[in-house]
């Protein structure tokens, strides 16, 4: 070997292992770019890198070994219901979004989709023959829908979509490149893709053009200060859009959008967010698309703000209620299958009663199923059951993910059938009661091991904050950790005397808690994205 092949040899093998400390380092490659275009902390627990859309939800997703949590996903590779396996003859409604599809401080049974499922069952339309299907994704674009709309199409060939674009993420400040560079860059040729992901190009790029520290970016974009760029333009979120009106078109499925709103403060802090709205119906006016103004509709209801909303951009439970019935109105379900006889049914299921955080495995026995064939797909309350698995013969298991408190149905789907049990099994919700006496004692109820703690407030908050983890009737600035920490026993409840607490309620402060699932640690991230509040105790003015 000549002396400058033996050069050439020894540069390439220095790249390589500097390649490979320096991605061990967390510098290029796709999940490079997927924090390029996320700053939160949580990015890399709910998302994978997508060479097309840059992002996507992570399957198998889970907010602990311990609790998987009401945000939890299986294989399905969206929140709810998934669209396969399905039969043919159940008409498919897709709905694309961002996070307030998604439904980011909801519960599965309290997303967007879910209760336009159930608008549609109570108007005679039920789960066996129409599926709404959420494909919302925290954080994405309009560009980004745009992008998973036409596979969407293609792959599950709706009746209708329902569009929620250009709700928030439009107008975020870009994090250096805005979402159509970096698209334009992950379309590029092989070649150039690769040394884009460099590690060593990303090491020597923060170097020499080091990029823009994200805190100090956000801050300077609520200043409003004219030099930060949006992640989208409102002219490209006006041409994406209108593409995916004519992609829905085009496929024969019917457009529906949604105008986002939000809370006055958000609207006069973050002014786009209200151009972007009415450039949304503007767009679908003018191509003679239906299009529910949620800004109007949440004006017609005179309620508060802090009933609508669960945080400065998603609509809260009660909001998406009200979407979720002019949504299902305007959806035409004229033409809709009939509904199919079927050997498939459920003949069993146990227990009958589960508590709301879940993490109990539901078992059914089906008729016309057997282990030979291909596992069904199994939804409570619109969440899928995770960790499916036959126990027998005819018998599956599956573990029941957190959810909202209720008498849920349960749907059993495969590629040739779909069938539904009204009313299957009862999502008991965590609770705590004072029960009188000298002294008086408190009566935690939730599941073995876990914990509540207990706040007190001077003043009640009226009407009540509704947040992702249901309504805070506390006064923020008067509300104080109380000394009263329960935990669960074996059975599932426990009772303690707490003498104290008369005097406290008898002087009209409010008390209400918190739950924090068993063998979760108490920090603040694990709080924040699993605590539950319960109701109050004793009865706001």
């Amino acid at each position: 070997m000549t002396r400058a092949l033996k050069g050439v040899a020894i540069a390439l093998l220095f790249l390589l292992v500097a390649e490979g400390l320096l991605r061990a380092s967390g510098f290029g490659g796709a999940r490079a770019q997927l924090h390029a275009t996320r700053d939160d902390a949580e990015a890399a627990d709910w998302l994978v890198p997508h060479s097309e859309r840059l992002y996507a939800l992570r399957p198998e997703m889970r907010h602990a070994p311990a609790h998987a949590g009401y945000y939890a996903l299986g294989t399905w590779p969206f929140r709810g219901r998934p669209a396969e396996p399905l039969p043919e003859h159940v008409t498919r409604v897709l709905m694309i979004g961002d996070s307030c599809v998604f439904g980011v401080g909801l519960h599965v049974g309290d997303t967007l989709p879910e209760q336009v499922a159930r608008e549609l069952a109570q108007r005679g339309i039920p789960p066996d023959r129409v599926a709404v299907i959420n494909l919302g994704v925290p954080g994405y674009s309009t560009l980004q829908m745009a992008r998973l709309l036409p596979e969407a199409l293609a792959r599950w060939r709706p009746a209708a979509v329902v569009m929620y674009p250009a709700a928030w993420n439009d107008q975020a400040p870009a994090l250096g490149a805005s979402d159509k560079q970096r698209m334009n860059a992950a379309a590029s040729s092989g070649i150039v893709r690769g040394v884009r992901e460099s590690a060593v190009v990303a090491a020597l790029r923060s170097v020499l053009l080091p990029a823009p520290d994200a805190a100090e970016l956000r801050a300077a974009w609520e200043r409003g200060d004219a030099d930060v760029r949006p992640r989208v333009e409102a002219a490209d979120t006006r041409l994406a859009l209108t593409a995916m009106i004519a992609a829905c078109r085009a496929s024969d499925a019917t457009p529906l959008v949604v105008a986002p709103t939000h809370p006055a403060l958000t609207r006069s802090t973050y002014p786009r967010t209200a151009a972007d709205a009415a450039l949304v119906t503007d767009v679908a006016i003018s191509l003679d698309v239906s299009v529910v103004d949620a800004h109007e509709l949440f004006g017609s209801a005179r309620l508060s703000d802090a009933e609508l909303f669960s945080d400065h951009v998603h609509p809260s439970a009660l909001g998406m209620r009200l979407i979720a019935a002019e949504v299902a109105t305007r959806l035409d379900m004229s033409t809709i299958a009939p509904p199919r006889a079927s050997s498939l049914r459920i003949e069993a299921v146990a227990p009958r009663e589960v508590p709301e955080l879940g993490d109990v495995r539901l078992q059914v026995t089906l008729a016309g199923w057997d282990r030979t064939r291909a596992l069904p797909v199994v939804t409570l309350a619109g969440a899928p059951l995770l960790d499916v698995r036959a126990e027998s013969e005819h018998v599956i298991s599956g573990v029941v993910m957190a959810n909202a408190p209720c008498v849920a149905d349960l749907v059993v789907q495969t590629e040739s059938a779909c069938v539904v049990e009204r009313e299957a099994v009862t999502l008991r919700a965590a609770t705590l009661t004072l029960i009188p006496g000298d002294p008086p004692r408190l009566r935690f109820t939730s599941r073995p091991g876990d914990r509540a703690e207990l706040f007190v407030s001077e003043h009640w908050q009226i009407p009540p904050k509704i947040s992702g983890t249901n309504f805070v009737f506390l006064e923020e600035a008067s509300t104080q950790r109380a000394s009263w920490k329960l935990e669960a026993g074996p059975e599932g409840f426990i009772e303690r005397d707490v003498p104290e607490a008369a005097s406290l309620l008898s002087a009209g402060y409010c008390a209400q808690a918190v739950v924090l699932p068993a063998g979760l640690e108490a920090d603040a991230r694990s709080r924040t994205r699993v605590k539950r509040w319960l109701a109050p105790l004793g009865a706001p003015p």
